[in-house]
């Protein structure tokens, strides 16, 4: 969940854990936040979104007016548009059985250190979590997002992004 400042020109992050179990407004029901999406949108085509955002509205209470959805594969091509992201992590991921894109493994191993990430590695270094938890893969998630931040961010990138502009919006 992000929130903008603009008074304070900031950015707030919150990772709400994917096992999280929250209450849709009048239910009684517990809903794990990595299903939400789904749900709503059996309860109506196009409408799994704005079931999150009330829901999570409604369980946090911070207004959520917008959202950004994209799939691992819009994921893995916009870091690679970007020339991957510049990653630090102080211990060693050793994850044999993270999972691959078609219900099998691909194992995954970073080794501690810096290093520049591909959009596939990225993914794999945000969605790991069999080495830890979830609230330590939710850290790793916001570095990707703060590695993606300054990246767009650095010196000479708004011309190239400018001109990546309708390659990024149809991802």
């Amino acid at each position: 969940l992000a929130s903008i400042d603009p008074q304070t020109n900031s950015l707030g992050l919150l990772h709400i854990p994917r096992d999280i179990h929250l209450t849709p407004a009048g239910t009684g029901d517990f809903i794990r936040v990595n299903s939400l999406l789904v749900e709503g949108e059996e309860l109506q085509e196009g409408y799994g979104p704005y079931y999150a955002m009330d829901t999570i509205q409604y369980n946090l209470g911070m207004y959520v007016d917008r959202y950004v959805a994209f799939d691992f594969e819009a994921f893995i091509n916009i870091i690679d548009a970007l020339g991957g992201i510049e990653i630090t992590t102080d211990y060693t991921i050793d994850d044999p059985t993270y999972p691959d894109m078609n219900y099998g493994f691909d194992p995954f191993y970073l080794p501690r250190g810096t290093h520049t990430l591909d959009g596939y590695t990225a993914l794999q270094y945000a969605r790991t979590r069999h080495g830890d938890n979830d609230f330590v893969r939710g850290l790793r998630q916001i570095e990707v997002m703060e590695a993606v931040f300054d990246r767009v961010s650095g010196d000479d990138m708004l011309p190239y992004l400018i001109g990546l502009a309708p390659t990024l919006l149809t991802e």
